[in-house]
């Protein structure tokens, strides 16, 4: 059984997930490795087909864009700590 204030937030999530799905959201690359964290963790998802990209309709050579719903799928913060 799930608390009810939890059931809340995660029916909310799934409503977030499905209105970026419907509305074919994504954000360009710079956005999304901020997100996930790093160029690097972004290109292993990728790799991994973990996050879907999609070539921009200008063309330009290695303009893609993620997919927002993987994206924020794995959405990772962590705190840096400096010293």
């Amino acid at each position: 059984i799930i608390a009810p204030h939890i059931q809340k937030q995660v029916t909310h999530l799934e409503e977030i997930f499905t209105v970026l799905r419907k509305r074919d959201v994504t954000f360009p690359k710079s956005i999304s490795s901020k997100i996930v964290g790093s160029r690097g963790v972004l290109d292993k998802l990728i790799s991994a087909g973990k996050i879907r990209v999609s070539q921009r309709e200008d063309g330009k050579f290695g303009r893609f864009d993620c997919n927002a719903e993987d994206v924020i799928r794995y959405a990772n913060y962590k705190e840096t700590h400096q010293g």
